[in-house]
């Protein structure tokens, strides 16, 4: 030991006689330096933001976290958003697996088929998934019309004046603490979060026979829970949009569009990073050949501990409904536009005030980010992360009835 110690001493001796003479001026220039250089940093970041988020939808949750529900910060490595990619010039991208499905079959005109005509190939037919992309259906089970039943059918009006004083929805320190998660990276404005103009934007559907109104995809649809068989499609976010569109069909009659594009893997890798600007450049194209199409659903699931629900006797993974504002801490990211974030903060909100009434405890605090995630793409838009990694099949399926009925709900003009 004490050889060792002679050594390190003689290393120290050799390093101490090659520094300058005044060496307390040379241990205040590098504090100076390293200052300076964290300073330029975060100026950096400031300034010009686009340059660290590859100029596109970061994660929903800085550097890759998530927001559990009680605010508390977890962590999903593979949680990112849109990113810097650039779209060939032919707007060709190479989508491996598409399956669309229409609810009712009965409409097969408004049923897109497959690819977008640019996206397909030369011989216009669908590339067969392989390895690790092929997915099994399985055996999808039948819905039960029976099941949970909301405590009332409510109307925003019957909500304000009874549980919330308008006079404090109009105080954006109460409507922050009362229904929402601000991620660190944004924040709220007075100037987009006017509560009494939520409250009064109609979000009301006329119901269609011949043509779909509504869209349920996933940019991220590889997404399954902690007890999923592997590569059971049915055990995914993807199984779970398939029993909303049947409730939405079934219990409410709606014509519903469910499309099972795959945008987060490719040539069975992960594709997690180009997802969110992929599925752009293919929901522009499946918009424009269905313009009927007045609401879309983005169906996720978040990572974190799980967010469950006791609600008539069943355990419910709770909804967490998202907004990307469009905007960091410095201000807008005019790169990154979105007319329709007015329509899509109040659908979150409505849909919030309405799901506490018809289920209490299903729907979580909205989470706010600083990105878009394409919510530019309509009106009536929802991002809704359902439940996370850690609820199980049952949980997300047994969520999936009322998610629809408060849908429903706030379509019906409440």
């Amino acid at each position: 030991m004490n050889q060792l110690r002679r050594r390190i001493y003689r290393f120290r001796a050799k390093i101490y006689a090659r520094l300058p003479k005044n060496r307390s001026l040379f241990k205040v220039g590098v504090l100076c330096m390293l200052a300076l250089g964290i300073l330029l940093y975060y100026k950096i970041r400031t300034v010009l933001p686009e340059f660290f988020s590859g100029k596109e939808e970061a994660v929903h949750a800085s550097s890759g976290n998530t927001v559990d529900g009680d605010g508390s910060v977890g962590t999903d490595k593979v949680q990112t958003s849109e990113d810097s990619t650039k779209v060939p010039e032919d707007g060709y991208l190479d989508v491996q697996y598409v399956q669309s499905d229409i609810r009712p079959p009965a409409v097969p005109s408004a049923k897109p088929t497959g690819k977008p005509a640019e996206l397909a190939d030369a011989q216009g037919t669908e590339k067969e998934p392989s390895g690790e992309q092929a997915i099994e259906t399985g055996t999808k089970p039948a819905i039960s019309l029976t099941g949970l039943v909301p405590a009332v059918y409510p109307k925003l009006s019957d909500i304000v004046g009874k549980r919330y004083l308008l006079s404090n929805l109009k105080q954006l320190g109460y409507l922050k603490d009362t229904f929402y998660i601000v991620n660190q990276t944004t924040k709220m404005t007075e100037s987009n979060f006017n509560a009494e103009r939520f409250l009064k934007t109609d979000l009301s559907l006329e119901k269609k026979k011949d043509a779909p109104q509504i869209l349920i995809y996933h940019t991220h649809a590889s997404e399954a829970f902690a007890d999923s068989r592997k590569g059971v499609q049915a055990d995914t976010v993807v199984g779970m949009g398939d029993l909303l569109a049947e409730y939405l069909t079934e219990k409410y009659g709606y014509v519903v569009l469910h499309d099972k594009t795959v945008f987060d893997m490719k040539n069975g890798a992960d594709n997690r990073s180009h997802a969110y600007n992929e599925a752009l450049t293919y929901m522009e194209q499946l918009l424009k050949e269905n313009p009927s199409i007045e609401v879309i659903i983005d169906l996720h699931r978040d990572a974190g501990a799980k967010r469950v629900a006791t609600i008539q006797g069943k355990q419910v993974a709770k909804v967490m409904l998202f907004n990307g504002l469009s905007r960091n801490t410095s201000g807008e990211l005019s790169y990154l536009p979105n007319k329709n974030l007015p329509y899509n903060l109040a659908f979150s909100f409505q849909m919030k005030l309405i799901g506490d009434e018809m289920y209490p405890g299903l729907m979580n605090k909205i989470f706010l980010k600083d990105y878009r995630y394409n919510m530019h793409l309509a009106e009536r838009y929802l991002l809704i992360e359902l439940g996370t990694s850690n609820n199980t099949v049952e949980e997300a399926s047994n969520a999936m009835e009322p998610l629809a009925d408060v849908l429903a709900q706030v379509l019906s003009g409440v």
